[in-house]
């Protein structure tokens, strides 16, 4: 991948990028960044993830990247997840985990085609562990459609650790329409946008961790 080829998605040469090449027609992965709001000093590349770490400008807040591109097999997954583990640490900032992590969390985020429940309860337990939170998604329900139209799934997210979720409470994930692929591009929003009260989700899978405690008052 070319600094070339990534400019016509940027619209200028003033960026910055990191890449995992395609195999094939998928798996592919690319960060892009502003030089002026973003300083990297490291670069992880693995099969299934890039990770970017660094600090933006000005303030010094140091910021880690990971964009995900998950592999379909379930065994697959949950080695990636652990390894995705092995290298979160929250000691070295904030987190932001994006990208294609090809599992779902619940039976509702899918429509018209197979639901793991093994493979949801293992994502879980990967976004529990380590402490990551969602946005609520603005725009679909489901970021990836095929056969049609008619087998939905919420395959594509953004995963954020606590600090970064308390520095922004108020952003949300927009889903856009997709026109040449299957999957739809999500933004993440960071701004002050009111959509009422926020949420709260909890998977049958956490109650089981030891720490969560419920109070039946």
């Amino acid at each position: 991948m070319t600094s070339g080829v990534l400019a016509n998605f940027w619209g200028n040469k003033n960026f910055e990028f990191a890449c995992v090449e395609s195999s094939g027609h998928s798996g592919g992965m690319v960060w892009m960044w502003d030089p002026k709001v973003l300083k990297i000093e490291v670069v992880l590349k693995n099969r299934h993830f890039l990770l970017i770490r660094g600090s933006t400008v000005g303030s010094g807040d140091p910021i880690n990247l990971l964009n995900v591109y998950a592999p379909q097999n379930t065994v697959a997954k949950r080695n990636l997840w652990d390894e995705i583990s092995s290298v979160i640490d929250s000691s070295v900032g904030a987190w932001v985990l994006a990208g294609d992590f090809n599992s779902v969390s619940s039976a509702e985020e899918r429509r018209h085609s197979k639901f793991k429940p093994v493979c949801a309860n293992q994502f879980n337990e990967f976004i529990f562990n380590n402490g990551l939170l969602e946005y609520p998604m603005q725009g679909r329900r489901f970021t990836c459609v095929r056969d049609n139209g008619k087998k939905l799934s919420k395959l594509d997210r953004f995963l954020v650790c606590s600090e970064f979720f308390n520095k922004w409470p108020n952003a949300c994930v927009r889903v856009i329409q997709c026109y040449k692929s299957d999957h739809s591009p999500i933004l993440l929003e960071l701004v002050d946008l009111n959509f009422g009260p926020r949420p709260f989700r909890i998977f049958n899978s956490w109650i089981e961790k030891a720490g969560f405690e419920c109070d039946n008052r």
